[in-house]
């Protein structure tokens, strides 16, 4: 049996809940993606949980800095500095909410895409509706998931990643409407062929 001493039960308890807090901050892109503009009722929780934890911590670093509880003062600075490390590593290699979201439910657009006809060396497209963000009839952001076996998303990535407007006439979204997008237009790479594109409105 794996017995845990008391420092390391108070720093994974800390880890915890500051990864919790990072999670739900990150996860704020996808809620609104999902439940549209009711996200105004998640950002009273996350000022709340932020003050909370502000206040939590403030109150343990004064309460261990009066007892001279020089091991736990230590550990309320690194824990969370090692937490933030963790995960920006994380969304540097693209493991965010939005990865997640997609590994979810990955299977189901692979089954899609294996209902498409077999047209031998012929490239595989398709997309499916990931969410938009604003109120009705004020949207800010259309997203979209597409399969692309053809090179036209990755080459209009590459575009948008030196600075280039999009040239080619991706007919593939309806969202592009046949016109070029530069800053109004970002694709991300999920994985493999899918791509995550989202279109901004001004």
């Amino acid at each position: 049996m794996i017995v845990i001493g008391g420092h390391a039960r108070f720093a994974l308890n800390d880890s915890f809940w500051y990864l919790l807090f990072l999670l739900s901050l990150d996860a704020s892109g996808e809620i609104e993606h999902v439940a549209g503009g009711a996200t105004f009722l998640w950002w009273p929780y996350l000022f709340l949980f932020l003050i909370t934890g502000a206040a939590v911590w403030a109150s343990a670093m004064a309460r261990h800095l009066w007892h001279r509880n020089w091991r736990r003062v230590v550990s309320l600075i690194l824990v969370p500095t090692s937490v933030m490390t963790c995960w920006s590593v994380a969304l540097r290699h693209g493991l965010d909410v939005s990865w997640a979201r997609f590994k979810v439910n990955e299977a189901e657009y692979r089954a899609d895409l294996a209902k498409l006809p077999d047209s031998g060396n012929v490239p595989k497209q398709m997309e499916w509706h990931w969410g938009s963000t604003g109120f009705a009839g004020s949207g800010n952001s259309e997203s979209t998931i597409v399969y692309d076996d053809t090179g036209a998303i990755e080459r209009a990535r590459n575009e948008l990643a030196n600075g280039l407007a999009v040239t080619e006439c991706l007919k593939l979204l309806s969202c592009f409407d046949n016109e070029p997008y530069s800053t109004d237009l970002s694709i991300r790479r999920i994985e493999d062929k899918f791509y995550l594109v989202t279109l901004y409105f001004n």
